[in-house]
């Protein structure tokens, strides 16, 4: 994950991860477990990138969530990014 002025944060995973976590087994040939790990970044752009890759086996991507801490830490926010007066209006 990087932001437009050249800072970048890497998070990898590996099928080593679920000796460590536990939660990731295999039956039939079907992901019956998940891998979850979390990346904190502060970009100094307000755009970021995020590259996705492969680089040991085969895996599956379920969701990629982002979270805005800047605006969770601002009052006048609700958790969906509206100004406060806009839902009282």
């Amino acid at each position: 994950m990087s932001d437009c002025a050249d800072y970048t944060e890497t998070l990898t995973f590996t099928s080593c991860d679920y000796n460590t976590i536990g939660t990731q087994t295999m039956t039939g040939g079907a992901l019956s477990g998940f891998v979850t790990k979390t990346l904190e970044i502060f970009p100094d752009t307000d755009r970021i990138r995020i590259d996705i890759g492969e680089t040991e086996g085969t895996f599956k991507i379920e969701s990629v969530e982002l979270i805005c801490m800047e605006q969770m830490e601002n009052h006048l926010y609700d958790m969906a990014g509206n100004l406060e007066e806009e839902m009282q209006a």
